[in-house]
């Protein structure tokens, strides 16, 4: 399996397993990661480094790893209130745009709505 098709793998173990039981703020124990699904530590070290939006965190310790947004389970990860800029993008499909502007964006399946500050990150 190529980098590209296990950072996507991580992505549904750490934001959407219902089999795992995660502690409150996410975060799972990277030993399982790698005794059961295929991960070596230089796996999960080069998907948290490369990805472009970071949606990855090691624990400072590095016995555990969390994704940082976008679960559809209910966990802390301890964002930090802030005064949001001026404006603010949310990434969909085009085949979306209708519907969200006749009924508002929202989190489908997902605990909260992912907005961005810049277009690219969006």
């Amino acid at each position: 399996m190529n980098l590209n098709n296990k950072s996507k793998r991580l992505a549904f173990l750490l934001r959407h397993d219902r089999g795992y039981v995660f502690d409150i703020h996410g975060w799972r124990d990277v030993n399982d990661l790698i005794a059961h699904h295929g991960f070596t530590i230089e796996d999960l070290c080069e998907i948290v480094a490369t990805n472009n939006k970071k949606r990855f965190e090691f624990s400072p310790d590095m016995l555990y790893i969390r994704a940082r947004q976008g679960h559809s389970i209910v966990v802390d990860v301890e964002l930090e209130e802030c005064i949001p800029p001026a404006f603010l993008y949310h990434g969909t499909a085009e085949s979306s745009v209708n519907i969200i502007l006749q009924q508002g964006i929202k989190p489908m399946n997902r605990l909260y709505v992912h907005l961005s500050s810049t277009i690219e990150t969006a």
